[in-house]
């Protein structure tokens, strides 16, 4: 049995064979240089689909039409190249759900584990380890920097949040609620206090969204208590939530932060918190 090259190292060697150093990540072309075909068509149910050739016929990445962000589009892209490229994925076919691209939480057996190394191969595709890397080393972690990162990569939010997190050591979380329950977390490796899913408690600034009903994108930044995410005993009682809606997705983005190290000097939740 061959060594175990994880995911995000198949993506890295992609990129370096097709001699890719720069974003946005232009995936349609490597399906191009790969003789893949790409379509994006209306007449497949699932998200996205990849058919491997066999014999003269050409592999075929099918993708459904009607994303209102083309962002998805390219996710689902890269995910079916995570299929091509994995020598582990042996199906001549995957079809692929909505809910295997957004598959994030570790690994299972059988497909399912097949999806999850997708979604971490088309992640690195995108937001290569090493540049999201100096972006963190940069900037402080932020919602501004996720939607800047978003943009350079051409990436979805949540897709940015989450890679973003995977490499941060910073005191953060990522947590992705829809109607009022959270779905799903990421913690950096800073993070250690402990979260759920579940309803979302009422002392959070993402459920105020549920109450508002916000047609647009909203985004608020607030210091909220302790045990509004949590019930971990510390000596300090807040966080620093910043939560974003997205109305078409009824749905908030929020990244939780620990204001301040347990042995440093505790921070003072009077002072004004800026953009």
């Amino acid at each position: 049995m061959g060594v175990y090259i994880p995911p995000n190292a198949r993506a890295q060697e992609l990129l370096r064979n097709m001699k890719i150093n720069s974003i946005p990540t232009p995936v349609e072309w490597i399906c191009g240089k790969l003789n893949i075909e790409c379509q994006i068509t209306s007449e497949i149910t699932v998200e996205a689909l990849i058919v491997k050739g066999v014999s003269s016929k050409r592999t075929v990445i099918a993708v459904r039409e009607g994303s209102e962000y083309y962002s998805r589009t390219r996710f689902s892209i890269a995910h079916e190249l995570g299929h091509f490229s994995i020598p582990d994925h042996l199906e001549e076919a995957y079809n692929c759900t909505l809910a295997d691209l957004n598959n994030y939480q570790g690994s299972k057996p059988g497909k399912k584990k097949a999806e999850i190394e997708a979604n971490e191969f088309a992640a690195e595709l995108l937001m290569p380890s090493n540049w999201v890397s100096q972006q963190i080393k940069s900037n402080d972690v932020s919602m501004h920097m996720i939607k800047q990162i978003a943009n350079d990569c051409d990436t979805s939010l949540t897709s940015t949040a989450l890679q973003v997190t995977k490499y941060c050591s910073d005191r953060i979380a990522v947590i992705y609620s829809c109607e009022g329950d959270v779905c799903w977390f990421k913690k950096a490796k800073g993070f250690d206090l402990y979260l759920e899913k579940g309803a979302l408690s009422k002392s959070t600034l993402a459920s105020s969204f549920i109450y508002s009903n916000p047609s647009l994108n909203q985004e608020v930044k607030d210091y909220v208590p302790l045990n509004a995410w949590c019930y971990d005993e510390r000596n300090y009682n807040y966080l620093i939530e910043e939560s974003l809606f997205m109305p078409k997705l009824r749905s908030s983005l929020t990244i939780l932060t620990i204001p301040f190290d347990e042995y440093e000097e505790e921070a003072d939740p009077e002072d004004p918190l800026f953009w």
